[in-house]
């Protein structure tokens, strides 16, 4: 992480964001790279920042959801982004003029590492504005993401109530190359699909669907030679299904980002009594990170709180426990 002083120095911003990815440097909506024309990025009334572009189309934040009745052009610039963005061209310009440093000639034996082909680098597919239209809208551009959809290692904002089929396609067609994945709305046949992605390491899953709820699926365990989820986010997912999800990646599962309430009257997920029974019978074996996530409508009382913490690090002593509300945790991205 970065800390921006008073003082900034830009030479250390580029180091740092040459480590650390793109600093956030770039729309969440379209993941393109912020800069001072079309995608100038704009800061809305909750705080959240999305480029112009993005904006035009948008009714509310696309991360928490508050809609907004300002033109696009109303909300103010994050000139803090624009500044950096200015650090990293004028700190990577710098390093393009000075002279080379003299290195030590490596042994002879041992030859120079090739660069990565590209296909090896990744590649990302944001579906959130073409996902949310029916079956029969937008067929030439399904058709080309479908065509697209193999070797893509990053898929976001994949939402499967509109066109189920569709998006069960796009899956299975991204699927053997998959590492990260945010899909929402999703019946059986997409969870299936997502649980059986031989290399997935992040899912964020949304269930938000009744048929779920009626008939919820048990997860089967892992089969050999897959990689196993590192870190994942379950929200509106039946708790046995649950369970099964976390039972499958337990040997291999990090970090942990459940949308859950305390305890209290309602039903899962917005109250649970027993959150450390649930954990505990799921052997997760690797986590180092849970952050309970507390939303709108879910059971969230200090006290209730901080008990259902206190069981939660009685049995997974080895994790970091947190509460989004009680311990300010942003959500984690995919």
């Amino acid at each position: 992480m970065c800390n921006v002083a008073t003082g900034f120095n830009y030479s250390t911003f580029v180091s740092c964001s040459s480590a650390t990815g793109s600093m956030d440097l770039e729309c969440d909506v379209c993941f393109e790279r912020f800069d001072g024309a079309d995608r100038l990025p704009k800061v809305l009334p909750c705080g959240h920042t999305v480029c112009l572009q993005c904006l035009r189309r948008l009714p509310h934040c696309p991360t928490c959801r508050r809609d907004f009745n300002k033109p696009p052009e109303g909300p103010v610039t994050n000139f803090l982004a624009l500044n950096l963005l200015e650090g990293v061209r004028l700190g990577l310009s710098a390093a393009q003029d000075a002279p080379p440093a003299a290195a030590p000639t490596p042994p002879a034996a041992v030859p120079p590492p090739s660069a990565a082909p590209l296909a090896a680098r990744g590649r990302k597919m944001n579906v959130r504005f073409i996902s949310v239209s029916g079956p029969y809208e937008d067929r030439q551009e399904k058709t080309a993401l479908l065509r697209d959809a193999p070797g893509v290692t990053r898929l976001v904002n994949l939402r499967c109530h509109m066109d189920p089929a569709w998006s069960l396609q796009l899956l299975q067609c991204a699927a053997p190359t998959l590492e990260r994945l945010s899909v929402s709305c999703l019946r059986e046949a997409h969870l299936r699909a997502a649980h059986a992605m031989p290399r997935l390491r992040r899912l964020d899953v949304d269930g938000n669907d009744a048929a779920l709820d009626a008939r919820p699926p048990v997860l089967p365990a892992l089969p050999p030679g897959h990689a196993g989820l590192q870190w994942l986010r379950v929200y509106n997912i039946p708790r046995a299904t649950t369970q099964s999800l976390l039972r499958a990646h337990g040997g291999t599962l990090e970090e942990l980002e459940l949308v859950v309430g305390t305890a209290g009257k309602k039903e899962w997920p917005l109250s649970c009594d027993d959150l450390h029974s649930l954990l505990q019978q799921s052997g997760l074996r690797a986590l180092r990170r849970i952050v309970m996530q507390r939303f709108f409508g879910y059971s969230h009382k200090a006290a209730a709180c901080s008990e259902q913490l206190a069981e939660v690090r009685r049995v997974l002593p080895g994790a970091l426990v947190l509460c989004t509300k009680c311990d300010r945790v942003r959500r984690g991205k995919v």
